[in-house]
């Protein structure tokens, strides 16, 4: 604003939100590379969640925010640790 933008109630900014995130999933069937970056952790800057090739996964993080969930629960799971076989003595 300060600058000369338009002020933005806090209910347009949750609605922008909410539609954004409905439109995610439409966006990569037609896109041919998606990142998904999460910022909600407080003061740890952002982070990749999920990267998308020909609207196919990639790579996805281990740890899966709700939101990303929501928008792709069947493709982003959070992932399975695999045992890595112990040395014997």
């Amino acid at each position: 604003m300060s600058r000369g933008g338009k002020a933005a109630t806090a209910q347009s900014v949750i609605d922008s939100y909410r539609e954004a995130t409905k439109n995610l999933a439409e966006v990569r069937k037609h896109a041919d590379e998606l990142i998904l970056y999460d910022n909600t952790a407080y003061d740890r800057g952002y982070r990749v969640v999920a990267h998308f090739t020909g609207s196919e996964l990639s790579k996805a993080a281990q740890a899966i925010p709700d939101w990303a969930a929501k928008v792709f629960s069947k493709e982003l799971h959070p992932a399975k640790q695999q045992a890595k076989p112990g040395r014997g003595r």
